[in-house]
């Protein structure tokens, strides 16, 4: 993440739509809020040249076509607790490589992208790279993920590149595509609509909602999605939206496991970082008191606490040790080699 993310999350793998044989992945997750800068860390120097530092990348992109066509993940996810555990074997190779070596990865992403043979395990690395370079943008990137947005002919292949797309689009350049990508049931175009009030949205979203639909789409049922999306653009056309969305955040909701209360959490992370929510911080702590572990991809409290890290808040001793394992604190470069050691990468 965020970067999240949590990615994004957390936590977003193509693995949804992946072979028969292949692992069974969670439920897609929602759109991780947009990162705000991360916070100035005493990071040294890269010890590696370009030219290693390429050469082990090349060595995990190797690592994770294994583990696909096995139907096992390469990458081993040690016992570092359920939520953790999960976003170290989805996304902190990427993370540390991202945060690392920010200039070999954008030129090893835009070859893979730009490579219409690249594997699936290379596509969906390039991709998590992608997630942890917020500050990238380039109209060659943008080409890639418009590429892959086009091929994929429904569902999950396009939610990840729409999602990325996004994130550097916050003047919707692209709402015609988002649109579309609705009504195709693509779950990350509702959650853009849902985070910025354009004023064709809502008119938009009521056509849709109105339209005869197959019963579902990907991810539920279309007409419901709109709903959900309306409701929120209410929410933030109200003169009440710092409250309810301080509230989303800081309060963990009786129902938390359920799938549209965590949906909410992640919405409102993302309209306090485009707003520049001054609160966020404090309710991002208020949640990490609160909440209780849920031990899967739904617990809150690690999201709160990574949102914490990436804004550069306090973690306590433990929790520290933890999510510099996964690569949110810490001297990357340092964290990575361990990791490539443990694994015999190097």
């Amino acid at each position: 993440m965020k970067t999240l993310v949590l990615l994004g999350a957390l936590a977003v793998s193509l693995q949804a739509c992946a072979p028969e044989g292949s692992p069974v992945a969670a439920p897609p997750l929602p759109m991780p809020p947009t990162a705000p800068p991360r916070a100035p860390e005493l990071v040294k120097p890269s010890q590696l040249p370009d030219a290693e530092a390429e050469h082990l990348f090349r060595l995990v992109l190797r690592r994770e076509r294994e583990g696909y066509v096995s139907g096992f993940s390469a990458l081993r996810c040690g016992t570092l607790g359920p939520w953790l555990g999960e976003d170290y074997r989805r996304n902190a190779h990427a993370r540390l490589f991202a945060r690392a070596y920010p200039a070999t990865c954008q030129r090893l992403v835009l070859e893979i992208l730009e490579d219409e043979e690249a594997p699936s395990p290379h596509v969906e690395f390039a991709l998590k790279v992608v997630s942890f370079l917020e500050e990238w943008a380039s109209p060659r990137l943008d080409a890639g993920l418009l590429r892959l947005i086009d091929k994929a002919e429904y569902g999950y292949p396009a939610y990840f590149p729409l999602w990325l797309l996004a994130r550097r689009d916050p003047e919707l350049r692209h709402l015609k595509l988002y649109q579309e990508q609705c009504a195709r049931g693509n779950d990350a175009a509702f959650e853009v609509l849902a985070r910025v009030d354009h004023p064709s949205s809502i008119p938009f979203l009521e056509d849709l909602r109105r339209r005869e639909q197959p019963s579902y789409s990907p991810f539920g049922r279309i007409p419901e999605e709109a709903e959900d999306t309306i409701r929120r653009l209410k929410i933030l056309r109200s003169k009440e939206w710092r409250g309810v969305v301080e509230r989303i955040i800081r309060v963990p909701a009786d129902n938390s496991m359920d799938y549209d209360v965590y949906k909410d959490f992640h919405w409102a992370l993302g309209v306090a970082r485009a707003r520049a929510l001054p609160t966020l911080l404090a309710c991002l702590e208020e949640r990490a008191r609160r909440a209780t572990p849920q031990g899967d991809w739904r617990d809150t409290r690690d999201i709160a606490l990574a949102e914490i890290a990436e804004l550069g808040g306090r973690l306590e001793p433990a929790d520290f040790k933890r999510f510099r394992q996964n690569g949110f604190v810490g001297s990357p470069e340092e964290r990575l080699l361990e990791i490539l050691k443990e694994e015999r990468l190097r």
